[in-house]
């Protein structure tokens, strides 16, 4: 919950130096020509990855403004984690001041255009999303002019310079976004410098993007300082945004982790068919899952290949299927306190299939017990 910040003092004036200590960038190393081609490649793949209208990641991030006390603890730190698709993102942030009554956990999400932000079960703020926010899907902007090659890192990462600013405002976006008052944060700050650096591996895959930052406060003579560091992990992961008709829940996005890995679906290639797959409830009642449970249908061709892995939700849906020979499963995974985590799977049952293009087919699974349950398939008239 957000509280009023009376009396408080604004910490951050003295931070960072005198206004013209402005450090010196650090000199762009000559870059080797085979890594140069290769980061050309890894560059290349990125952009071809984050051109999908419908890029799935996720961005664990933290901030840190302002001087560190003994216990290296800086007058602001926020830590952010968000799940993102296509221009879209929710998650959550949680911010840290000196004054602890002010800041503390909330959930965010960008939607259309739209902010949204909740603590507890309280929506505090919905807005139009405000220009001053540092954005979990800034790299999703960066063309080939915006990217120096910088050569290759210690843990084997291709290392760019980012020589656009992606930050926002970092520490008026919270008070603009409503999570923190005016006060405890200056309200708006300005670019003195900034040193970007973007790493990518070599498939082009996002790891990392860290930015230092120097901001002149509105108001005071001496600027504030500070970093983010963003970590990419789950890149075509399975995510989902949306807003349900009810208010509650929708400010945290679905997607499900395994073992601590996020979730990803198996797309069947070449010719599909239509499965409308349905768990008609059973006589007797049976509890998949104390915090509920997520179906899925997979199947393997002849050779035991994995060709298709798609999530129907909560109960009943449609998917495409891959064509031929194949065994079709049924399963299940139970929530881990939160469907946000997902346990081991648990089969239902199995039917082997012989699949056309551009049929349709349906797939009813009754379940009799936690781990037993009778498939039939038949081709849609």
């Amino acid at each position: 919950m957000v509280r009023a910040a009376i009396g408080l003092v604004v910490v951050l004036a003295a931070c960072g130096g005198p206004p013209d200590a402005t450090p010196t960038p650090e000199p762009r190393p000559s870059v080797a020509a085979d890594v140069r081609d290769r980061a050309q490649q890894a560059m290349d793949a990125f952009f071809a990855a984050m051109a999908d209208p419908e890029v799935t990641y996720r961005v664990i991030g933290q901030l840190r403004a302002g001087v560190e006390d003994a216990d290296g603890r800086p007058d602001v730190l926020v830590n952010t984690y968000f799940d993102v698709k296509g221009g879209e993102y929710a998650g959550g942030l949680d911010i840290h001041l000196r004054d602890p009554t002010v800041g503390g956990g909330f959930t965010v999400a960008v939607l259309d255009g739209t902010a949204h932000l909740i603590s507890g079960f309280d929506t505090l703020e919905s807005m139009d999303a405000p220009d001053s926010l540092h954005r979990p899907t800034s790299v999703q902007g960066l063309t080939a002019g915006d990217l120096v090659p910088l050569g290759m890192n210690e843990e084997g990462l291709f290392e760019f310079a980012v020589t656009p600013w992606l930050g926002g405002d970092p520490l008026g976006q919270w008070v603009d976004l409503g999570a923190v008052p005016e006060g405890p944060l200056p309200p708006r700050t300005e670019l003195r410098w900034h040193d970007s650096r973007l790493f990518l591996d070599e498939s082009g895959v996002p790891q990392r993007l860290e930015h230092s930052w120097m901001f002149a406060v509105e108001g005071e003579d001496a600027p504030v300082s500070g970093t983010i560091v963003e970590d990419f992990e789950g890149l075509g992961m399975y995510v989902t945004l949306a807003v349900p008709d009810d208010a509650l829940g929708f400010l945290t996005p679905t997607s499900h982790d395994v073992a601590g890995e996020p979730w990803r679906a198996v797309d069947p290639e070449g010719g599909t068919a239509r499965l409308d797959v349905t768990f008609p409830l059973p006589a007797q009642p049976v509890m998949l899952g104390i915090e509920g449970a997520i179906f899925f249908v997979s199947s393997h061709d002849a050779d035991g290949e994995l060709i298709l892995d798609a999530i129907l939700g909560h109960g009943d849906g449609a998917i495409e299927i891959p064509v031929g020979s194949q065994t079709l499963v049924a399963y299940y995974r139970t929530c881990n306190g939160g469907c946000a985590r997902l346990d081991a799977p648990r089969e239902l049952c199995e039917i082997d299939a012989d699949i056309e293009e551009g049929r349709q087919y349906r797939l009813r699974v009754e379940i009799n017990e936690r781990n037993r349950a009778a498939c039939a398939l038949v081709e849609a008239r």
